[in-house]
């Protein structure tokens, strides 16, 4: 892949003057900062090696450097040109534009235009060979480049004038190629100074490889998502208001180098033995083997479910017709809640542990039943109403898409039953009012860390969000962006700011409960997804699909870490151990294999 890039650091300003006698507004970072993106992109090889040219350059030591000598502006117009309009029937790759120095906004008619100045700019001139390097015709430039894939970065005052596309120019801009445009400030904000151009710190770190993860790519994603983050932690960057636009799909730069605790997993054990259901009589014998095969049959419609305990020492495995208590440490079976046979009615379709250690269980079409781990003991059952007479047939072909959940201090449970939400008190047995509005059944239920909200995903391909002790319902997130297909998974960041979900449509979506639009959508697998869980800490989303695989994510940046490809068939359950360093998943191909972190 061929990659060029200008970079361009411009301190001297003879002419940028308020009067013909004031002082020349001279700057003394710009260059320091073209030189510290140019070295950044001197450092990859290989594929990722980049063709840098800078302006000014100068060559003290034999190696080039961006100097402090004058651009002119048509030494700068000529440059840029010659990146996104190079005379060759091969053009590069990737083009990235660099500008670090002045910036000015004029007057034009009944609006304003942005432009870039070079050493030879009038600060007040009618003069166009004097104005500066037009933004409008570095968008044309752009528009018109036979280069795919397209970066700009901006550190000058008023560079947000770069954003301001009319109407025709954004359908143009929304058509084709991928482009990543960021301007330090606002088209009427300056853009501030300290060391480096605040804009130029933000992306020195957000690129450095070595602040990254190991393995994780470095991209427009990433870059978007650290830009934003920074807001918060650099009140001069907030104050200039960056920019930031993405057209098309994420342009890579280069991968991490930091070693990572949740990118790195092994597969740790595999268990499978849930189907034991006479131990003393051996499983070679003719007709043992057949009963077993006749419930394994049964158990590939829906999978296995797995749920950690709140002190992250046992987990559950939720078969098609038996829970059992297992020992982390070696996967074995200490307790069985409940076991069933064939001729019985009523299968696990899912679970969830509380914090006060209550063990939950859905059954399809039958009851929701509750046992106290700690003893064993089952302490309440609940009936369901639930008839797939409302239910679009076509989605019972993936069955299994019941959900419990209990809000974080263990005092609410929730249960799917159809297209309702019923409630209940899980120490009492009280059942409250039921929430109502899906028009199709709910598959999926999540509680926010601080339990004042309750997700619910659907086949109606929409999530809703609830009060769950008012009842009331908040929003619902459904925009054009949304799902295009019935959702399986939601799931709540540690922080409460992020939900996620996952469809039969194959992506996984991210959400900001306070937008009804999704702000990222995962695309890497390639059937349904069945199942979500968020690390405790918040950086890594889990995944499981009916394509056999296990995706880890990266919350924060989209990345996709790794993929884990163990199981055989669908993957139905993935639950992370209370502090991370461990994750189970379950599958149709009747296992739950532990996985655990090479690093950490």
């Amino acid at each position: 892949m061929k990659r060029n890039a200008l970079v361009v650091g411009i301190n001297r300003y003879p002419f940028f003057k308020e009067s013909p006698t004031s002082k020349a507004r001279e700057l003394e970072v710009p260059a320091k900062d073209a030189e510290a993106i140019a070295r950044l992109l001197d450092e990859p090889g290989g594929e990722l090696a980049w063709s840098v040219k800078r302006l000014p350059e100068d060559y003290p030591d034999g190696k080039p450097i961006v100097s402090e000598n004058v651009v002119t502006q048509a030494e700068l117009a000529t440059a840029i040109s010659e990146l996104l309009h190079p005379k060759t029937s091969h053009p590069p790759d990737v083009a990235l534009l660099f500008f670090a120095g002045h910036g000015l906004r004029r007057e034009r008619g009944t609006g304003t235009e942005g432009f870039l100045a070079a050493s030879d700019t009038r600060l007040k001139t009618s003069d166009e060979k004097r104005s500066g390097i037009s933004l409008s015709w570095l968008r044309e430039q752009l528009l018109s480049s036979p280069v795919k894939k397209q970066i700009v970065w901006l550190d000058c005052c008023h560079s947000g004038e770069l954003m301001n596309f009319s109407a025709e120019e954004l359908e143009q801009w929304l058509q084709g190629g991928d482009r990543f445009l960021v301007a330090a400030s606002r088209d009427d904000r300056p853009a501030n100074a300290l060391k480096h151009g605040v804009l130029t710190e933000v992306l020195l770190e957000g690129l450095d490889p070595e602040r990254q993860p190991e393995g994780d790519w470095i991209s427009s994603y990433s870059l978007d998502i650290f830009i934003e983050k920074q807001l918060e932690k650099k009140p001069m960057l907030k104050t200039q208001i960056p920019l930031v636009r993405q057209f098309g799909s994420k342009i890579k730069f280069w991968q991490g180098r930091k070693p990572s605790p949740s990118r790195d997993w092994q597969c740790e054990k595999t268990i499978s033995e849930f189907y034991d259901l006479e131990p003393e009589r051996p499983l070679h014998e003719k007709a043992y083997t057949t009963f077993v095969n006749k419930i394994a049959t049964k158990t590939a419609q829906y999978g296995t479910k797995v749920a950690f305990t709140p002190n992250g020492k046992y987990f559950i495995s939720v078969g098609f017709e038996v829970i059992e208590l297992r020992k982390l440490s070696d996967g074995e079976a200490v307790r069985k809640l409940e076991q069933r046979t064939p001729m019985q009615q009523g299968y696990f379709t899912g679970a969830a542990i509380s914090s006060k250690g209550l063990l939950a269980a859905n059954k399809i079409e039958q009851k929701i039943t509750i046992w106290d781990l700690r003893v064993g003991k089952m302490l309440h059952t609940f009936s369901k109403n639930f008839s797939f007479s409302n239910v679009v047939t076509s989605q019972l072909d993936f069955g299994g898409h019941d959900s419990v959940a209990f809000s974080p201090d263990g005092e609410l449970l929730a249960g799917s039953d159809g297209n309702v939400i019923r409630l209940w008190n899980p120490n009492t047995g009280a059942e409250l009012p039921s929430l109502k509005g899906h028009s199709n059944k709910v598959t999926s239920l999540a509680f926010s860390p601080d339990g004042e909200m309750l997700v619910s995903g659907s086949y109606d391909r929409s999530l809703k969000l609830w009060h769950p002790t008012s009842r009331k319902l908040l929003a619902t997130l459904n925009g054009h962006n949304g799902h295009k297909d019935g959702v399986y998974a939601v799931a709540f960041s540690p922080d409460g700011r992020t939900i996620a979900s996952g469809s039969n449509d194959k992506t996984i979506k991210l959400w900001h409960p306070d937008n009804p639009e999704p702000y990222r959508t995962l695309y890497e697998h390639k059937s349904g997804v069945f199942c979500l869980a968020i690390s405790p800490d918040g950086q890594t989303l889990a995944s499981g699909s009916s394509d056999k695989t296990i995706k880890l994510w990266g919350l924060d940046t989209g990345e996709l870490l790794c993929s884990l490809e163990e199981h055989t068939r669908a993957v139905t359950s993935v639950a992370f151990s209370p502090k991370g360093k461990v994750f189970a998943s379950g599958s149709r191909d009747q296992t739950v294999k532990i996985w655990r972190s090479r690093i950490g």
